[in-house]
């Protein structure tokens, strides 16, 4: 814990994330992670408020977003190093044998998160499903 010593507000006594305010930019272009004025009873007052419904741009966007990380993505990594392999095996020679292999195991890792998520998902779905009421 020497090392965390050395951040303004981040042992005891002080606001752990108060440190990190002028820390990405020298103080102008920080984040503010005050909360904005906040009181000390309450960590969400005057910061960001919870809402009881998404709406229905929030609800296709995070459906867009999770389309996007799990088959969109990886077929894209997987498409861009069959590329990349087919013009090296064809003789290009601005193909640098270490960006092949970058973006075959890019790809390989994108598809091995993608088939996690998915059976992670597909798992909880049956545990919900096998739930007595």
């Amino acid at each position: 814990m020497a090392g965390i010593s050395g951040i303004p507000g981040g042992m005891p006594g002080g606001n752990p994330l108060a440190g990190l305010a002028g820390a990405a930019g020298g103080g102008a272009g920080g984040v503010d992670l005050s909360g904005g004025g906040g009181s000390a009873g309450n960590p969400l007052s005057g910061g960001i408020q919870p809402t009881s419904q998404a709406s229905g741009a929030q609800a296709a966007s995070f459906g867009d977003s999770l389309r996007d990380m799990l088959i969109v993505n990886p077929s894209a990594s997987k498409a861009k190093a069959g590329e990349l392999a087919s013009r090296f095996a064809a003789g290009d020679t601005t193909i640098d044998p270490h960006t092949l292999s970058i973006a075959s195991a890019k790809a390989g890792v994108e598809i091995q998160m993608s088939t996690r998520t998915i059976s992670s998902a597909v798992s909880a779905v049956r545990t919900l499903f096998q739930m007595q009421v």
